[in-house]
């Protein structure tokens, strides 16, 4: 089922939380709305599911403009970071409490409740109570829950954010499974970079009650619309620098590019630097940082420029050991700095 806002606008309380959102979600796509606490993310998956009234602008599911709808008749399930489960019915009943709302006998319900406990590997727990059960089994059972409802749209706000990182990977694997299996169209609200980029088709970042960038996982990582978005992702490192007939020159190198004349700010990322290449950027390895799995060494060239490199084995080099590495500009994204006012 496809989903559009268009120009949506949302005041809570007579205070701006969205501001001319607009966005389109393919039949069958999972997308991430990701972005910092406050952004907006969440306000916006309230409004889409009709728990929130749009101030201006319209919410279209498949063709139907619903912005008037309440929310059972919208053909989406919302899941909260605190699932919401009735504490007075059993782990059985809980799920099928959708299909009686729609009218299914017991018997029928109560199969398809066990199925879909079976699917969220739950099904030893029917008869158990909601109290007796641990964060992401009760995660499992309000997913399940969700899905006996059929809806066209599955809405997740921070489903994972309350379990540890063992369970997060689980019910993240689980909930694409479970994505795939049934076709439905999935927005998930997440602040986690990482579960959006491993989880999404398409990734929207916000800023602000706003839309700053929607792309695929490698767009809005390896071609951030601004610095805003670079650094929402982390592992930047900026090279000032100048453009003068077709050459960008900084204090650390200088290369060929198709860019007008002017001053810019070169991303890099911490994969730019080749330690494994012999060449002629020459740095210093400043620190080697043991963190269990992995082990971070700190690199630094004689202009200050700092590169953070993650090794998953033994590093080979020794702190002080100066090196000369090979520097890949080919995933440089350039920004351009705006011109000061006198």
């Amino acid at each position: 089922m496809k989903i559009e806002v268009k120009d949506l606008k949302v005041d809570i309380q007579d205070t701006p939380i969205l501001q001319s959102v607009s966005l389109a979600v393919g039949d069958g796509e999972f997308v991430s709305l990701l972005g910092p606490s406050g952004c907006g993310k969440t306000t916006l998956l309230k409004t889409i599911a009709g728990i929130l009234p749009a101030s201006e602008g319209m919410v279209f599911i498949g063709e139907e403009e619903v912005s008037k709808k309440p929310i059972h008749k919208r053909g989406a399930v919302i899941v909260f970071q605190d699932m919401r489960l009735f504490p007075n019915m059993s782990v059985l009943e809980n799920v099928a409490f959708p299909l009686k709302m729609q009218g299914i006998s017991k018997v029928e319900r109560r199969q398809i409740a066990a199925s879909l406990l079976e699917k969220v590997q739950m099904s030893e727990y029917n008869n158990r109570q909601v109290s007796e059960l641990s964060g992401g089994q009760q995660q499992r059972v309000a997913l399940a829950r969700a899905l006996a409802a059929k809806p066209r749209l599955l809405l997740l706000d921070e489903p994972f954010s309350a379990l540890d990182e063992n369970l997060r990977e689980e019910m993240r694997s689980l909930v694409l499974e479970l994505h795939k299996e049934f076709g439905m169209t999935t927005i998930l609200v997440t602040h986690d970079r990482a579960e959006a980029l491993s989880m999404s088709d398409r990734v929207v970042v916000m800023f602000d009650g706003e839309i700053a960038q929607c792309g695929t996982p490698k767009e809005v990582y390896n071609r951030p619309a601004n610095r805003r978005v670079a650094d929402y992702f982390g592992d930047c490192i900026y090279v000032e620098g100048k453009v003068e007939a077709g050459v960008f020159v900084s204090d650390s190198f200088s290369t060929e590019v198709k860019l007008p004349d002017g001053d810019y700010e070169l991303l890099l990322r911490s994969n730019s630097l080749k330690t494994d290449c012999l060449g002629d950027f020459k740095v210093t390895v400043k620190g080697i940082q043991y963190r269990g799995a992995e082990t971070v060494v700190i690199f630094e060239n004689e202009t200050g420029l700092v590169w953070k490199k993650v090794t998953y084995e033994k590093p080979l080099q020794k702190e002080n050991e100066v090196l000369f590495c090979t520097l890949d500009l080919s995933e440089g994204v350039f920004f351009r700095k705006e011109s000061k006012m006198k």
